[in-house]
């Protein structure tokens, strides 16, 4: 669809990130341009959304020092429409989540973060859309760990098999289906875990970005496998995530319809 800019973290080794845009999934989105974040100079991204309808997200853009300088030329360019989708806090060494650099309902014509926090509409990472959630996943082993690529697990004693976030997509589901218990440091494993189904526990949390999921997970610097059944489960997690998404699609839709004639 011509005029319509997705921003994302398209060329990363964060297979998180690269999975969490929505054009993977909704229909209406698949044929528009998509563009990573931080690929282009300020002055390239101000031109890439002049007068364009620009879907922003998913992914921790947020409040995140790292992207400030992009989100001012985001929030500042003049877009024909400004939607965010799916996108989140995250900033690094903090477990509080508080949206206070931008009036951010008012700085976009549609929003939706991942974060559930109020005022603010609940629509979580559209990778839940994926259909490889749809196929059954049996349980072989108790504990496995998914580590964030950049931020190893210090001194988890345990022999357990482990993956990395920079992993094939296909691959990382099969193995977080394949426990009853996922240890990680990985927003998307934490976030992929619990629509699948299994326990979550986060190790060692680095990000605000864990601190504010829907459906609430054990946070923790340590672990005794003696509590893995107080650990819980959200067996409606992967319905509510997708109807989120299905609502915010059809609002996402009919803007992008009004905006076009």
């Amino acid at each position: 669809m011509e005029g319509i800019v997705n921003i994302y973290r398209k060329n990363t080794t964060n297979t998180g990130d690269k999975f969490s845009t929505p054009t993977k999934y909704v229909d209406f989105l698949k044929d528009v341009k998509t563009l990573d974040f931080t690929e282009l100079s300020q002055d390239e991204l101000h031109s890439e959304l002049e007068n364009k309808i620009v879907i922003f997200g998913g992914g921790g853009f947020i409040e995140q020092e790292y992207f400030e300088d992009y989100m001012k030329v985001l929030i500042g360019s003049k877009t024909k429409l400004l939607i965010g989708w799916g996108v989140g806090h995250n900033i690094h060494g903090f477990s509080d989540v508080l949206y206070k650099s931008y009036d951010y309902n008012n700085s976009f014509d549609l929003l939706g973060v991942r974060d559930s926090v109020p005022g603010l509409n609940w629509v979580p990472c559209s990778s839940c859309l994926h259909p490889i959630f749809d196929s059954e996943h049996q349980v072989k082993k108790e504990i496995v760990i998914y580590e964030h690529k950049n931020f190893p697990l210090r001194g988890v004693d345990l022999n357990v098999p482990k993956m990395k976030n920079s992993d094939s997509f296909e691959e990382i589901i099969k193995f977080l289906g394949s426990s009853e218990l996922v240890i990680t440091n990985s927003y998307h494993g934490a976030y992929w875990a619990t629509l699948l189904g299994r326990r979550v526990i986060v190790m060692q949390p680095f990000s605000s970005k864990f601190f504010s999921f829907k459906h609430p997970l054990v946070v923790a610097n340590k672990f005794d496998v003696k509590d893995i059944k107080n650990v819980p489960m959200y067996p409606d997690a992967l319905k509510e995530c997708r109807e989120a998404n299905f609502v915010f699609s059809r609002k996402v839709e009919m803007l992008i319809k009004d905006n076009s004639k």
